[in-house]
């Protein structure tokens, strides 16, 4: 180790310690790994709490034995000259599981995401993962090395993002998931423009009603309407979310107009799967109604459709049922006494370290976009 120049060193800056976690010895474990000696080698030190190299735009030279107590979190240099395509097949096939996953997220055969993983493997001297033909697991090795590669492609992606000017666009492949509804409704007429706009840019839109593992599916952005659990995900509110309570003329002369929470816990309910009560407010004080139901959906899309069909009274987003208001497919029901909950539309990261060009752009869209659903009434 010590005859490895000190300007090699320095240029070879690349990996990544998060220190103060309680699931490390401060760096030290992760410098003795990767061959630093305390005493003699001296490493490339950033301190990244403020987005500046040691908090004033420059890297500072510090012991390797002095870098654990200099700040929280720090970028430390990796003497071996990791290649970032290598850790990012490491990084990819963890959360996916398998190699064949991770190639074709990253979009390179299999064949070479196995050729990457033991380059690097070679390169730090040690097996990262144990592999059959039908599982893959971490070793030991793997799982104390797995957070630091993450930072590390986490890093090179966001010093790209620094070089590459916001005229140019967003560029890659941008994994999306959003419940049904609004997938179709509010989503996909943005995909054209946003598309023209950025023509190194892809979409894929994952239409789902649940949350998925944001981390082990690779996805780069959620979308959610929902009041938000408590979570180690990253969350920023995009917009209020009002619903409204809704039937059909059928089911409406049929089985007439309820006017209070009272009469609305006597006619036929449309809610999702699993909801047992609807949430309200009377007077600024929130309370629950217990829901008369004979039918429920696991989508919202389910909720409408029997809506529209003259099944009952279900609890819709403004959004989603003004065509159907306007047309007069379906009916306002309005309470005297009780208005509907108001959620909010939320836009969910799988981590605060990095927010990609490409993930900025479509929440500006999207943004954009309910603006102008706001702005219309819809």
């Amino acid at each position: 180790m010590n005859n490895i120049p000190k300007w090699q060193k320095q240029k070879q800056a690349q990996g990544i310690a998060e220190l103060g976690d309680g699931r490390n010895d401060g760096g030290r474990g992760l410098a003795r790994k990767l061959g630093f000696d305390q005493a003699e080698d001296r490493l490339i030190v950033v301190d990244v709490r403020d987005g500046n190299a040691a908090g004033d735009g420059h890297s500072v030279e510090v012991k390797a034995a002095e870098f654990g107590s200099r700040a929280e979190k720090l970028l430390i240099e990796h003497v071996h000259g990791m290649d970032i395509d290598d850790v990012a097949v490491f990084t990819v096939a963890a959360g996916a599981g398998s190699l064949s996953e991770a190639a074709r997220r990253l979009g390179i055969t299999p064949m070479i995401a196995t050729r990457r993983l033991a380059s690097l493997e070679r390169s730090l001297g040690v097996r990262l993962m144990h592999r059959t033909t039908l599982s893959l697991s971490l070793t030991p090795e793997g799982e104390s090395f797995l957070p630091y590669a993450q930072a590390l492609v986490e890093t090179e992606q966001q010093a790209r993002a620094l070089l590459r000017g916001d005229d140019e666009g967003a560029a890659g492949l941008l994994r999306v998931s959003a419940p049904v509804a609004f997938s179709i409704k509010v989503i996909a007429p943005l995909v054209p423009p946003l598309l023209d706009t950025n023509p190194e840019l892809r979409i894929l839109l994952d239409m789902s009603d649940s949350m998925p593992d944001l981390v082990s599916s690779g996805t780069d952005l959620a979308i959610r309407i929902a009041r938000l659990k408590d979570s180690s995900l990253i969350a920023k509110k995009l917009a209020d979310n009002p619903r409204s309570l809704v039937a059909s003329p059928a089911y409406l002369q049929q089985h007439g107009t309820p006017y209070s929470a009272g009469e609305l816990a006597h006619h036929n309910c449309l809610p999702l799967y699993g909801v047992t009560h609807w949430t309200f407010f009377k007077a600024g004080v929130e309370s629950s109604l217990r829901l008369q139901s004979r039918f429920s959906s696991t989508s919202i899309e389910g909720c409408h459709a029997a809506c529209l069909a003259g099944a009952g009274i279900a609890l819709l987003s403004d959004w989603n049922v003004a065509d159907d208001l306007s047309s007069g497919r379906l009916m306002r029901v309005s309470l005297a006494d009780a208005e509907p909950e108001t959620l909010a539309i939320w836009a969910i990261y799988p981590t605060s370290r990095l927010v990609p060009s490409k993930v900025r752009v479509f929440i500006d869209a999207l943004v954009g976009a309910l603006t102008e659903i706001k702005g219309s009434g819809r």
